[in-house]
């Protein structure tokens, strides 16, 4: 008997053990007044019930079917069925970002969070809380996390660490800090400074950031560019995975030779380059001190617009005229139907058009903070055990 225990126990580890969740980017964008299945390269768009034609920032939460829980436009929120349940905490204009998240260990509750600008004055760094265990979300709490100077800045979030929190990054003058985000709200620790004025003033580092890029892997990458230098430069710093640590020496400072602006970027795959955004085109970054950057064909009516991985691994950005396009290759084309049928009108916060913030190879199969549950059937001395695995 003890020895058939010890084997269902050391079954049961073996087999949540190989357990590796499934992780993608977003199933479906919100890109006011539409919403956009990007599972496959033959998107689809339907329209987003009560949604407003035009926007600074936008981004939206679905549930495990692809149903809509709400969606975002500027500092308004919406239910599924387009009527307005509230209004994100403002205290200025809003940047370009605002990144969505699952609160831990909640089932259908989750922040929103985003940078507001006093222009010339400071940004705030605000978070609004919302739950969606009802029939309409609802804003439950909401407030300001901290203050920075400078015009404006970026955020990104990583997936969940094994304890279900997430790491928060900003860019903003005069660094880059963390903050984590727990089921007891979202904290600054005591070591969230990873870049501070120091660094920055010793190594030239600009912060003024339309956008911030997180790549995960066994390290991870933070890159940023600056909006106000012409020529923009790319910033780049690697951080340990999990603990979210500066490594030394790891920063890397390279100018974009020949663009004349800064409004997006986003990582290649593999991580050792960037696509960026300059103003006048779109650009070939690699991340080394060498090798140069390239303008890519056709480009030069995309430089104004972010640039988002979708989940069908297109980089799609949009045009001074609100159209859709890709990058093909070496060069920019307008993306096929639909895509290529409605027009996007968005003017973001010293740049052209924004897209949905993402959270980089995240489970949006299944975007809640309670672990999702299955039931596995196993074979052990012949007999049949159903074991409960979070997924």
């Amino acid at each position: 008997m003890q020895k058939a225990t010890l084997h269902h126990i050391l079954t049961l580890l073996l087999l949540m053990g190989l357990y590796i969740p499934t992780q993608a980017q977003m199933n479906y964008w919100t890109v006011t007044p539409k919403k956009i299945n990007v599972q496959t390269t033959s998107t689809s768009t339907s329209n987003l019930p009560g949604a407003p034609s035009s926007y600074a920032v936008s981004n939206g939460t679905y549930d495990q079917n692809g149903n809509l829980l709400f969606y975002i436009v500027d500092g308004t929120i919406f239910s599924a069925a387009g009527t307005i349940v509230g209004n994100l905490f403002m205290t200025a204009t809003m940047g370009n970002e605002i990144v969505i998240v699952s609160k831990p260990n909640s089932c259908r509750n989750f922040y929103a969070i985003y940078l507001n600008s006093h222009v010339f004055v400071g940004q705030d760094l605000l978070f609004t809380e919302i739950d969606c265990s009802g029939t309409n979300p609802g804003v439950v709490a909401n407030g300001i996390l901290d203050r920075f100077s400078g015009n404006i800045g970026g955020l990104a979030a990583s997936k969940p660490l094994a304890n279900g929190s997430r790491w928060l990054f900003v860019v903003a003058y005069p660094g880059v800090k963390k903050y984590k985000i727990a089921s007891s709200g979202i904290t600054i620790p005591i070591d969230a400074v990873i870049l501070d004025f120091a660094f920055s003033a010793a190594n030239n580092v600009k912060t003024e950031a339309p956008e911030l890029e997180l790549l995960e892997g066994q390290t991870w990458k933070l890159a940023w560019g600056d909006v106000f230098n012409n020529p923009p430069q790319i910033f780049k710093i690697d951080l340990t995975a999990n603990t979210a640590t500066y490594i030394a020496n790891s920063f890397l400072a390279k100018t974009v030779t020949g663009a004349t602006g800064m409004a997006g970027l986003e990582f290649k795959t593999p991580s050792t380059a960037l696509y960026v955004s300059g103003g006048n085109g779109v650009y070939d970054v690699p991340l080394n001190t060498t090798n140069a950057v390239t303008l890519l064909n056709s480009s030069s009516d995309y430089g104004n617009s972010q640039i988002e991985r979708a989940k069908n691994s297109k980089f799609y950005l949009v045009s001074n005229s609100g159209k859709f396009g890709q990058v093909d290759g070496n060069q920019i084309i307008a993306s096929p139907a639909p895509l290529s049928a409605f027009t996007v009108q968005s003017q973001g916060f010293f740049v052209g058009a924004t897209l949905n913030d993402q959270v980089d190879a995240d489970n949006y199969n299944y975007f809640f903070g309670i672990p999702q549950v299955g039931i596995s059937n196993y074979c052990s001395n012949r007999k049949v055990f159903k074991t409960i695995l979070k997924m």
